[in-house]
């Protein structure tokens, strides 16, 4: 299962179910090995868009808090919790620096936004901590669903999925073939 699981092939039900928990055994071990990795053994990662130490897309982006960091934001490795700090004037998909905007579920606080771009049509969830000091891109996006069924409804397609959150494929499209 854990071989599927990190490849994206979730074929049985059994594995869709069983998905959250063999992840989370998962982000044990990679996160222990990252955390046992000094600076000079990370590569430069090009493109910033990806994991610097497992190559896993984010799943999230974070706005830091206090000292040096403050105001930084920081994107969120799924799969082994790592790190890395990436300008907020830039999609953290694409890299582009043009139309990037954020986007909130009306009525609610502003801690987590959907953080959309007009060139590759796609959104990432952005906690920020200045907002709420215990906000973790991880959980705060898992605790934000509503969010992403408000963006379901717009052009922008989510750039990268939540480990611990995996979705069947949709048949949608091989149904709509058919009729």
């Amino acid at each position: 299962i854990a071989r599927r699981v990190l490849v994206g092939l979730l074929t049985e039900s059994g594995d869709l179910a069983a998905a959250p928990i063999v992840t989370a055994a998962l982000q044990v071990v990679f996160a222990d090995r990252a955390s046992k990795l000094k600076e000079s053994d990370i590569p430069y990662t090009d493109p910033a868009t990806v994991c610097p130490v497992c190559g896993t897309p984010p799943v999230a982006s974070v706005i830091r808090i206090g000292g040096r960091d403050a105001g930084l934001r920081y994107l969120h490795c799924g799969a082994c919790c790592t790190e890395w700090h990436m300008v907020r004037i830039k999609c953290s998909h694409c890299e582009s620096t043009k139309g990037v905007k954020y986007q909130k579920v009306d009525g609610g606080d502003d801690t987590v936004l959907a953080e959309t771009c007009d060139v590759c049509h796609t959104y990432r969830k952005i906690s920020n901590q200045e907002k709420d000091p215990f906000a973790e891109p991880l959980a705060d996006d898992l605790a934000t669903l509503m969010l992403d069924l408000l963006m379901s409804e717009t052009e922008f397609a989510r750039a990268s999925i939540n480990p611990l959150l995996p979705m069947a494929e949709n048949d949608d499209d091989s149904n709509n073939d058919k009729a």
